[in-house]
């Protein structure tokens, strides 16, 4: 997440989306969560749940009832950084949060699902790491595990839509035409941003698609029939 009082954007960071190079692009003109000394005493006043369910953080905003407080609130909440537009907009209220320009950027299912299980087979500190591992879960496992999990809706859309998949942001780019879109949300929020620096990527020794049987392949259609009709997505 990164946001802006003063130029009145959000930029909601869906995992695995380009996000670095979208907060180093964005960054300039933004706030965004960080750990700090500051944030470990905001938070010992609040119980696990609070904290857990991101309340502390609305507190935060209502103890400091001004702009300064709200940024006080936001910047050092290490949380939010994967928060959900529904977070943002209980945290924020409806009055603030429909005042800013809100924006994410969406991939298509089948990479994102590929570039999700290497990046949590490589990443020790994923809470995904120790079940990949210690069941040696494929690919395809992977997949069936996540529909077993049972969330009813597509992964993306739960970064940005409500529960019944009304869209909550007011653009949403695609990684695949990332730079195009840049363009248009510059002209958007009459910001000059420069030219998309390539971050925290990595390269496939092969297509997507090459990783995939039809089995796979219908898991994916299955976890993302939602966005795959929204967003126009095709294998």
């Amino acid at each position: 997440m990164l946001i802006s009082f003063e130029k009145k954007i959000l930029f909601i960071h869906i995992p695995k989306n380009a996000g670095t190079s979208l907060k180093n692009l964005l960054s300039p003109f933004c706030l965004f969560p960080y750990h700090s000394r500051m944030n470990e005493r905001l938070n010992r006043p609040f119980t696990y749940a609070e904290r857990h369910f991101k309340l502390h953080i609305h507190k935060r905003i209502l103890y400091i009832n001004s702009p300064e407080g709200i940024k006080i609130g936001m910047i050092n909440a290490d949380s939010l950084h994967h928060a959900k537009a529904t977070d943002l907009q209980r945290i924020l209220g409806n009055k603030l949060f429909n005042s800013l320009f809100k924006f994410a950027f969406v991939r298509n299912p089948w990479a994102k699902e590929v570039s999700d299980y290497e990046y949590i087979k490589r990443s020790k500190e994923h809470p995904v790491y120790p079940l990949i591992h210690s069941r040696s879960l494929s690919f395809e496992q992977y997949l069936e595990w996540k529909i077993q999990k049972g969330n009813n809706q597509s992964p993306q859309l739960s970064y940005i839509a409500d529960r019944n998949n009304n869209l909550l942001i007011d653009f949403v780019g695609k990684v695949e035409n990332i730079n195009q879109d840049i363009k248009k949300l510059s002209k958007l929020m009459n910001l000059e941003l420069e030219e998309l620096p390539k971050l925290n990527s990595r390269k496939q020794s092969c297509g997507y698609q090459e990783l995939y049987n039809s089995h796979s392949k219908k898991l994916v259609e299955q976890l993302h029939k939602n966005e795959l009709e929204l967003f126009d997505y095709s294998f």
